[in-house]
């Protein structure tokens, strides 16, 4: 019986400016999946119905997540696989990364991204309609993965831009059109911790959905790391286009040298880099991001009553900046819309669905080996889009990212309990998780199941929006 492979720990970037920069590829995906969502709809709605005082609920979801994803971190940058290929060793083994398929399908399939970018280019042209609108979207998505090099080196591309130009774009029109009252109330908001109350009118759905916020980052963010090449991670290989040849993945955990200290210490360097960047990238320009969103509802959504409903809720920021610097503002706040909602749509096929399905199939040794990953990747890849040409006809977008947001509550709850079992039993004992993290993913469980009940309890209310 042959030794198994040791692996050469890769030089971690450092924790400077530079080496924060350069992780940033994997923190501006989940970035730009959370703003696509609960930032650009929930909101400045909330806002605009009198609700920012159930702001502070996101320092919960928010808290849980990144406790969650710098564990998923470090499991990966450790053994070089994906968090779902790791679920295969969890009793009942071998089922779990199968149960990920419907669990991931029908928590971030619903295609709120394709509907919302569609009802703005409806606005702009008003040629065709938002089903038309919406195909013309999923194809330039599918296209995007069929001609990319590396499908992930594409949308990380597609990311950075867009949370750059978000980021900015949302300091500015808020310096311009917040006023101190404004942001004396979303602060209290965000700080008052229910000592206010329950809002009037606000449904009980929205306040569920607000706690799945900031989403975008989980368990998914496993694969994006393996992609940018962390720790471990620089062993496994990429997800290529149809047009160039393919690359194993890797689904087994690799090893490193236990014993030299110097390899110990560079991966504690790529563990302190996910944390870090977990917790800068991620968490604090997400509640920064919350704060601008909610600022913008309430200083003139709020003040000049407007309410929108159905196909309007997605277009509420380009309705802000119409308000403030007439039409032909309102027709270029409709196009930055475009981009972070189709910048949210692009990696739900390939992450939520697509790698997730891939895994499954991986991890199964009678099918294993037989077709490259990228074979049932691209299959599965290209029949989810065929599907949504279905899926975006049978909602507006605010209720399909509503059933988002009840799958990122289950999902974190879920993936807590997972990587609660895993890091405890299956990482070196050194690497383990501290009684802080362990008490925070039980407080993460238990949160999922009550913040599931709250959106149940108040589905009946929010079915009209």
């Amino acid at each position: 019986m042959s030794e198994k492979k040791i692996f050469k720990v890769p030089d971690p970037y450092p924790i400077t400016i530079a080496g924060m920069l350069a992780a940033l590829g994997p923190m501006a995906i989940s970035f730009g999946i959370s703003v696509g969502g609960g930032e650009a709809q929930l909101m400045p709605w909330l806002s605009a119905v009198g609700g920012h005082s159930i702001a502070w609920l996101m320092w919960l979801g928010g808290i849980f997540e990144a406790v969650l994803v710098v564990e998923v971190i470090k499991y990966t940058v450790l053994t070089g696989r994906s968090f779902f290929t790791m679920t295969k060793d969890i009793p009942p083994r071998g089922w779990w990364p199968w149960l990920w398929i419907p669990i991931a399908a029908f928590g971030s399939w619903w295609p709120f991204g394709v509907t919302g970018a569609a009802s703005a280019f409806y606005e702009i042209t008003k040629v065709g309609d938002y089903f038309l609108w919406s195909c013309a979207i999923l194809i330039f998505i599918l296209l995007v993965y069929y001609l990319s090099r590396y499908v992930y080196n594409a949308i990380e591309k597609i990311f950075m831009v867009v949370m750059v130009v978000n980021f900015a774009l949302l300091v500015i029109i808020a310096a311009l059109v917040a006023r101190p009252e404004d942001h004396l109330a979303i602060l209290r908001g965000f700080l008052n911790f229910g000592l206010d109350g329950w809002p009037k009118g606000v449904p009980l759905t929205t306040a569920a959905s607000l706690y799945s916020q900031p989403g975008g980052a989980m368990m998914f963010i496993s694969f994006w790391i393996l992609e940018s090449g962390w720790g471990l991670g620089r062993y496994s290989g990429k997800v290529t286009s149809p047009l160039r040849p393919p690359e194993e993945i890797n689904v087994e955990p690799l090893e490193f040298d236990m014993k030299d200290p110097e390899e110990v210490k560079k991966m504690w360097g790529w563990i302190r880099l996910g944390k870090y960047s977990i917790w800068i990238w991620w968490f604090a320009m997400c509640m920064i991001s919350g704060y601008l969103y909610f600022l913008l509802g309430r200083a003139v959504l709020f003040k000049e009553g407007i309410v929108v409903t159905g196909f309007k809720v997605p277009l509420q920021i380009a309705i802000i900046i119409g308000k403030v610097w007439g039409p032909i503002m309102y027709s270029l706040g409709l196009i930055f819309i475009i981009f972070t909602l189709c910048d949210q749509a692009i990696p739900t096929y390939d992450t939520f669905i697509g790698r997730v399905c891939a895994d499954a199939i991986a991890t199964t040794p009678k099918l294993r080996g037989k077709r490259p990953y990228r074979f049932y990747y691209f299959i599965v890849v290209t029949v989810a889009i065929l599907i949504s040409f279905y899926l975006v006809t049978i909602a507006a977008p605010f209720f399909l990212w509503m059933l988002n947001a009840l799958g990122w509550i289950y999902m974190r709850g879920i993936g807590s309990a997972l990587i609660l079992y895993a890091n405890n039993r299956f990482l070196p004992k050194e690497f383990r998780p501290s009684r802080l993290v362990n008490a925070i993913l039980v407080l993460s469980i238990i949160g999922s199941v009550i913040g599931v009940v709250a959106w149940v309890l108040g589905y009946t209310a929010v079915v009209k929006l």
